[in-house]
C-alpha cells in the first residue's frame, strides 16, 4: 500500500514542537484598524493562534522529536514511534514503507541536500527520501544498531553524519566511520559543523563551538570600537545541559572579572549541529 496522497503543503508562519505534541504556532491578526495586510514580523504574542495535533489527528506518537521543513514547503516530523509529512491539513505516515524503520522506530534528525533529498537519521542507521522513494543509505551493519543524529553536506556534495558509532563519511554509496582510532574524543557524536574551509570542525565538541562563537562576538565588537568589557547581557542558548561545564569554562576566559548578566536555557537551536548559541548585548562608547 503507498502511502496516501496529501494536497500541497500551506506555508507555516512559524513552528515548535513539544513532547507531547505537534504545535504550529500560525499569525492569526487581532481587529486591523486598517486595511493593510498583516505583517507577521510586528504581532504580538496574543495575536498568534496555536493549534497542536496529536495522534487523533494522524500523528504516530505524541513525542515529537524533531522537525524540517522541506523546500517544497512540507513539514517532516520525527516522531518516538515513526515518520510523519505534514501539509498544513493532514499527516501522511509511512508504516508500509520498504523501510520499516520509518514507520516504527524513533526519528533523530533530518538534512534537505543540495539535490532536493531528504536524509533522515534512526535508530538503525540513515535513509533518504528522493524522487518519491525511500532508500537505505546508512546501514544498520554499520551502525552496529545505534542511532544517528545529524547530518551536514559539505561544497563537494559529500555528506557527514553525526552518530553513536562515530562519525560517518557518505560519498556516492561509499561509507566510512571514523572513531577514536582517527583522532575523535568519543565515538558518541549527535553533532557536526564546517569551519570556513569547508572542513568537519569541532565535532560534538561544546568546549570548541563555546570559543567559536565568542571569538565571534568580540570580533564583531572590537570592529565597533568595543572590547568584551562592554557587553552587558549575554543571551546563552544549549542543546543539552550536559555541556554547561564546558561552556562555562570557556566563558571565564572571555569574562574574567565581573561578568555581564545572563541567562542560559537549553532547547532546540537554529541548526542541528550547533551545540551552543549566544547572543550579547553591548553598550560601546557609555559614559
Amino acid at each position: 500500500m503507498k502511502p496516501r496522497r496529501a494536497p500541497r503543503p500551506r506555508s507555516f508562519a512559524s513552528f515548535a514542537g513539544t513532547c507531547g505534541a505537534l504545535a504550529l504556532a500560525l499569525a492569526w491578526p487581532a481587529p486591523a484598524q486598517s486595511v493593510n495586510p498583516v505583517d507577521p514580523t510586528n504581532l504580538a504574542v496574543t495575536q498568534y493562534k496555536v493549534d497542536g495535533w496529536q495522534t487523533e489527528q494522524g500523528l504516530p506518537q505524541n513525542t515529537v522529536q524533531t522537525m524540517y521543513q522541506t523546500r517544497d514547503g512540507y513539514l517532516w516530523v520525527g516522531t518516538g514511534a515513526g515518520l510523519a509529512r505534514f501539509d498544513g491539513i493532514r499527516f501522511t505516515t509511512f508504516e508500509s514503507s520498504p523501510i520499516p524503520e520509518l514507520g516504527l522506530r524513533p526519528i533523530f534528525g533530518f538534512m534537505e541536500d543540495a539535490q532536493g533529498a531528504l536524509w533522515i537519521g534512526h535508530s538503525r542507521g540513515a535513509s533518504r527520501y528522493r524522487n518519491g522513494r525511500f532508500e537505505r543509505v546508512i546501514s544498520d551493519d554499520l551502525m552496529q544498531g545505534r542511532r544517528v543524529w545529524a547530518f551536514a553536506q559539505a561544497s563537494d556534495g559529500v555528506v557527514w553524519a553525526a552518530t553513536e558509532n562515530g562519525l560517518v563519511r557518505w560519498e556516492n554509496g561509499a561509507t566510512k566511520v571514523y572513531t577514536e582510532a582517527d583522532g575523535l574524543p568519543s565515538r558518541r557524536l549527535r553533532t557536526l559543523a564546517f569551519d570556513k574551509d569547508n572542513n568537519v570542525a569541532h565535532v560534538g565538541d561544546a568546549e570548541a563551538q563555546t570559543r567559536q562563537v565568542l571569538e565571534t562576538i568580540k570580533s564583531v565588537i572590537e570592529t565597533a570600537g568595543g572590547t568584551m568589557d562592554d557587553v552587558t547581557m549575554n543571551h546563552i542558548f544549549l542543546k543539552d545541559w550536559a555541556d554547561y561545564a564546558a561552556l562555562n569554562k570557556v566563558y571565564a576566559e572571555y569574562f574574567p572579572g565581573d561578568k555581564p548578566a545572563r541567562f542560559c536555557i537549553v532547547c532546540g537551536l537554529v541548526r542541528p549541529d550547533f551545540l551552543v548559541e549566544i547572543a550579547s548585548i553591548a553598550h560601546i562608547g557609555k559614559v
